[in-house]
């Protein structure tokens, strides 16, 4: 019976942590659309003349969509989102990038990665080079 018991705690685990990959691709694809839209934020402390795009980037453990105007970051809160990613995960991106506005491409040739881990198993969130793709793989 503990067989049994084993196997089925590993499928669930596998499947939460495949859900909250593809929640994570969800939320990063439409980060990416408010990119190609160009769209600005409308917060009144948020001005935004010319949109450069969204850098998704970790900070005090939270991944965060940061609106970049005219060569700028903009550090108000109020204008930053959130990506909410379940407590319940160790998660890692080594390296920042950002959605260019009206193409949609990263900043940078990528790919880049989100690693996530959930008791054990593991899985990578993967933006393809230029941020043409965005997909989840799970690893083991």
């Amino acid at each position: 019976m503990t067989i049994g018991l084993s196997g089925w705690t590993v499928y669930r685990n596998r499947r939460a942590l495949d859900e909250i990959g593809l929640t994570l691709v969800s939320s990063l694809r439409q980060v990416r659309s408010k990119a190609v839209r160009g769209e600005k934020p409308t917060t009144i402390s948020c001005t935004c003349s010319s949109l450069d795009g969204y850098n998704v980037e970790e900070d005090s453990g939270n991944l965060e969509s940061v609106p970049v105007c005219s060569g700028n970051r903009l550090i108000d809160p109020s204008c930053q989102d959130i990506i909410a990613i379940s407590e319940q995960v160790d998660w890692e991106l080594p390296t920042s990038f950002m959605f260019k506005s009206l193409t949609g491409y990263t900043n940078e040739s990528g790919p880049f990665y989100v690693n996530l881990t959930y008791h054990d198993i593991g899985g990578t969130v993967v933006i393809s080079n230029y941020g043409a793709e965005i997909k989840w793989h799970r690893s083991n």
